[in-house]
């Protein structure tokens, strides 16, 4: 793989990581304050982050899904990068492949949801 396509990964993996920030911050501010005030994201009736913030799906293991999207995207840009860098870095490349992949799979998922 190219480094520069590498780079721009590891930047984009880390724009998703400032995004799973945010909607973590969301969902906790929601836990708190309930649907008091809207958030930026409430668009439409169809299209409601709050709604999915604060649904079954928000969390796994009693953590926010938004947080370990966070992980997820943080590990993505490592990778991206480590691959960039080092000398051989097809496997590491190829895995976070993979796991984007899988993320983009999992957030479709959640899209329909």
């Amino acid at each position: 793989m190219r480094k520069g396509v590498l780079i721009a990964a590891a930047v984009v993996a880390l724009l998703g990581a400032i995004v799973a920030g945010v909607s973590t911050s969301q969902h906790m501010r929601l836990k708190e304050k309930g649907f008091e005030e809207a958030s930026f994201c409430v668009l439409s009736e169809t299209v409601n982050c709050d709604i999915v913030n604060a649904s079954s799906y928000s969390e796994f293991l009693g953590i926010p899904t938004a947080a370990w999207g966070f992980v997820f995207y943080c590990c993505l840009a490592g990778m991206a990068l480590i691959a960039a860098f080092s000398r051989d870095g097809r496997a590491t490349g190829t895995i976070a492949w993979f796991m984007s992949v899988g993320g983009i799979l999992y957030s479709a998922w959640l899209a329909y949801i």
